[in-house]
């Protein structure tokens, strides 16, 4: 019995250290969120609705605060968009915030700059544990992330979706919502036209979805 105490207390602490770095992801991200909505200017908005009404053949217009389309608007703004400075608004942000930022968040903050909105399938849901194991579609690496933004029942098992998730400890994270895909044609479309730009340009895997993922996103709106 006494062997075993070893294993049952270093489960514990890395538990215990998975839930603390779930805590500050969760804490980082609704900081950012409330950044972006009073600290980012309104020619700053007025230009990134510009740019992505043109860049993906969406208008705005019609969109109703809280509707899907507004949703994936602020979430591409505040992460992919570059504003005149060329820079994400998230990294305004944490410039804005890194006087006070712990070495913890200033860790979090720097994966939080690298997320991209990924496609994956969702292959089960455990409401006990409110976690996700999904599967990317490219590589075909599945991974547990548990989903504190995502309400029950968002997402159910054979779903395709996009996510974007941050590496914690024993799991991963979902940061903001997740993008329900309505069939399978849009996944290939977007494998399609990556494999054809990346024989272009050589464009890789993350940095591709970082510019074209809302496109494919928004099929399904």
């Amino acid at each position: 019995m006494k062997e075993k105490e070893p294993l049952i207390n270093l489960a514990s602490y890395k538990d215990k250290k998975q839930q603390q770095a779930e805590r500050h992801t969760e804490e980082l991200y609704t900081q950012s969120l409330l950044y972006l909505e009073r600290e980012t200017n309104i020619r700053e908005k007025v230009r990134a609705k510009f740019i992505f009404s043109k860049k993906f053949s969406l208008s705005l217009e019609p969109a109703e605060s809280g509707s899907a389309l507004d949703t994936l608007f602020r979430q591409w703004l505040l992460f992919d968009y570059k504003t005149a400075a060329n820079k994400t608004v998230f990294h305004q942000f944490l410039q804005v915030k890194a006087d006070g930022m712990t070495e913890t968040d200033r860790m979090l903050g720097a994966l939080f700059l690298t997320v991209a909105w990924e496609p994956v399938e969702v292959l089960e849901i455990d409401c006990y544990e409110n976690s996700t194991i999904v599967q990317n579609i490219l590589h075909k690496h599945k991974e547990v992330v548990v989903s504190p933004f995502t309400h029950e029942g968002t997402l159910k098992s054979g779903d395709l979706a996009f996510i974007r998730k941050i590496p914690l400890l024993s799991k991963g994270m979902l940061i903001g919502p997740a993008f329900r895909v309505k069939d399978g044609e849009i996944f290939r479309g977007l494998l399609d036209h990556y494999e054809n730009r990346s024989m272009d340009r050589g464009i890789a895997w993350r940095g591709f979805l970082k510019e074209n993922a809302a496109r494919f996103i928004a099929m399904s709106l």
